[in-house]
C-alpha cells in the first residue's frame, strides 16, 4: 500500500484520467491512480484531500475508523442537478448498511450517497427526509459493483441505477433543494465523516454536474 497526499488544481493535469467531456466534474480513478477536474464547475476549485489517501491494487482501502477522508466542494458541483457514479465492493458482505461514498454537510444532516444495504441491495439515500430509492440489484461479495444517483434540486427528482439494470425514479420533493443547498463536502470510505467505514474498496469516483439519461446511467453503471 502506499500513502497518497491527493492535491489537484482546477483543470487537467499529468496523469490525469480524461474521459469528463464538455460537462465537467470530476473523475477520481483510484485503482489507476488517474484523477481529472475539468469543465465550466471547475475554474476556481482546486481538488484536495487533506489526509493522505491509502492505495491499494483494488484503489482507496476504507478499512478502519481513520481510513476515510473529505474533499472540500469548490465551483465545478452544480447545486441545480448532477449524477454521483460510485464504483466500490467489500470482500465480506457484513449485514450492516454502509456507503463508498457521499455527499455531506460535515455532518448527518444533509446527505446523498450510494450504499449497500445490510441486505446486499445498492440503493440511493437522501437526508433530510430519510429517503430511500432501491436499485433492482444486490452487490456480491468481493466483486465490484457500479451504482448512480442523480439528483435534481428544482423538481425534487432522484434516479437511481445499479450494475446496468434498469433506471429507478422517485421524487424527494423539497429535501432535494434543501441538501443540495446544504453539502459542503464529499466524503470517501463512509457516508459522513465519523460514520461507519465501507470496509472495502472504492476504486473510482465520478461527478458529473447535469442529470445523465436513463442510458446514460445504465452505460456507465454496467
Amino acid at each position: 500500500m502506499i500513502g497518497l497526499s491527493l492535491g489537484l488544481a482546477g483543470g487537467r493535469g499529468a496523469g490525469s484520467s480524461g474521459g469528463l467531456g464538455a460537462d465537467g466534474g470530476f473523475d477520481l480513478d483510484f485503482g489507476r491512480q488517474r484523477y481529472a477536474v475539468a469543465g465550466p464547475y471547475s475554474a476556481a476549485s482546486p481538488l484536495t484531500f487533506t489526509t493522505p489517501v491509502t492505495l491499494t491494487a483494488d484503489g482507496f482501502l476504507a478499512d478502519d475508523v481513520g481510513n476515510n477522508v473529505t474533499m472540500a466542494l469548490g465551483s465545478w458541483f452544480n447545486r441545480a442537478a448532477g449524477t454521483l457514479i460510485v464504483e466500490a465492493k467489500q470482500v465480506t458482505l457484513v449485514a450492516t448498511s454502509l456507503a463508498p461514498c457521499g455527499f455531506n454537510s460535515g455532518d448527518s444532516a444533509n446527505q446523498a450517497f450510494m450504499y449497500r444495504q445490510s441486505t446486499g441491495a445498492i440503493n440511493g439515500f437522501g437526508f433530510p427526509g430519510t429517503h430511500v430509492l432501491a436499485s433492482t440489484e444486490n452487490a456480491v461479495a468481493d466483486v465490484f459493483w457500479r451504482g448512480a444517483i442523480a439528483l435534481t434540486a428544482s423538481t425534487g427528482d432522484v434516479k437511481v441505477c445499479a450494475k446496468g439494470a434498469a433506471v429507478q425514479t422517485a421524487n424527494w420533493g423539497a429535501d432535494v433543494a434543501t441538501l443540495m443547498t446544504a453539502v459542503t463536502q464529499i466524503n470517501v470510505g463512509a457516508a459522513v465523516p465519523g460514520g461507519a467505514v465501507f470496509g472495502g474498496y472504492v476504486r473510482r469516483i465520478r461527478y458529473i454536474p447535469r442529470v445523465l439519461s436513463d442510458v446514460e446511467m445504465i452505460a456507465a453503471t454496467v
